[in-house]
């Protein structure tokens, strides 16, 4: 885990040269589940106390950034930038409106040894072009075809305010 930003958290695995690909991706993916598994075990023990729970949502994106120590002297963040990481950010907002708990890029879910669904091509703010977005069978709430996309807008793509939030 790199950092906490406001109720979000960035979570880097690095992918060196030469690196087996589907392994990271498997591993990445597996801390996401696991994580997903502690939040569900949090809100059943919070239930009973407090009749509350938390949401949570994972996007996951392979691609080049740029890392280290960002700011004036007195106030250095180590941090890592870049379209990728924007990407990343703007996946996971679709978290809620898809109503899955994970949501893969096309380059992620590329690498994985394992079923994906294609959940639709969305346009997401500062990102210029469309991005294929992938879920998981089992945690999509249904099973979806592969080739199931949301209906297009007139200029062919679904925007993520387009998206009616999942019951």
């Amino acid at each position: 885990m790199l950092k906490f930003m406001g109720d979000s958290v960035l979570a880097v695995f690095p992918l060196p040269d030469g690196a087996d690909r589907t392994s990271v991706h498997c591993a990445a993916l597996a801390a996401a589940r696991e994580g997903i598994t502690a939040v569900e075990a949090l809100n059943e023990t919070w239930a009973a106390r407090t009749h509350r729970s938390i949401g949570c949502g994972v996007a996951l994106h392979v691609g080049k950034v740029s890392y280290g120590n960002i700011g004036a002297a007195d106030r250095l963040d180590f941090t890592v930038i870049g379209p990728a990481v924007n990407l990343a950010a703007r996946l996971e907002q679709l978290t809620r409106r898809v109503g899955t708990r994970i949501v893969l890029s096309e380059d992620f879910a590329s690498a994985l040894a394992e079923t994906v669904v294609l959940l639709g091509e969305f346009a997401l703010k500062g990102i210029s072009k469309g991005q294929l977005v992938f879920g998981l069978p089992q945690l999509t709430g249904k099973p979806l075809p592969p080739t199931q996309r949301f209906p297009s807008t007139a200029a062919g793509l679904r925007t993520d305010s387009d998206i009616p939030e999942a019951p």
